[in-house]
């Protein structure tokens, strides 16, 4: 009989994995990094009060994902590299990389479409959904690129974002997840 620890090592199937509490507090020090990140550029970029109707470059490190089967051994820090253009109040252009929760190098292009738009004190809420093409998820299309159309809620500040979505779980595909992605102003 195995112990609950051994059958997770089993499943993972990788020599390298890290304890699941250093990947926590490994995922917290970025998390911080990137929050401390955010608040000095905020400092560092002159005011501007007219976010709304201005194009707006975002950048973002990964994105952060919260998967409903918390018995898999996903990876749940998704680090990497990706950039927004917003060309209009509703419309934005999406590009970037990542190491996704299996393990693997995803490479994303999409459009982000946000019809409804609010405000919540001096920061502005975006809804609709992000349309993209990405590969990378060995269970669908055997790693190569596949369409996806997720919801999307996008919070943005002066200078600090965050988007949110879903992944819903797909069987035998793809297991369900929330994303949060962390995204900093640039332009």
């Amino acid at each position: 009989m195995h112990t609950n620890r051994e059958v997770k090592v089993a499943r993972s199937g990788a020599a390298w994995d890290r304890p699941r509490w250093l990947e926590f507090k490994v995922a917290a020090i970025r998390l911080l990094l990137l929050w401390m990140m955010a608040v000095f550029a905020a400092h560092a970029v002159a005011q501007d009060d007219e976010t709304s109707s201005r194009k707006m470059a975002w950048q973002n490190a990964g994105a952060y994902s919260y998967h409903f089967d918390r018995d898999t051994n996903y990876r749940e820090d998704n680090i990497g590299m990706g950039a927004e253009l917003a060309y209009s109040a509703d419309n934005s252009l999406m590009a970037g990389t990542l190491i996704n929760s299996q393990r693997a190098r995803t490479r994303y292009l999409g459009l982000q479409w946000r019809p409804v738009h609010g405000w919540v004190g001096n920061v502005q809420v975006h809804a609709g959904v992000a349309i993209a093409a990405m590969d990378g998820y060995p269970k669908m299309r055997e790693g190569g690129w596949f369409p996806g159309l997720l919801p999307l809620l996008a919070v943005e500040g002066r200078y600090v974002g965050l988007n949110l979505s879903m992944v819903p779980t797909i069987p035998n595909r793809m297991d369900g997840a929330v994303l949060i992605q962390l995204k900093l102003r640039v332009w």
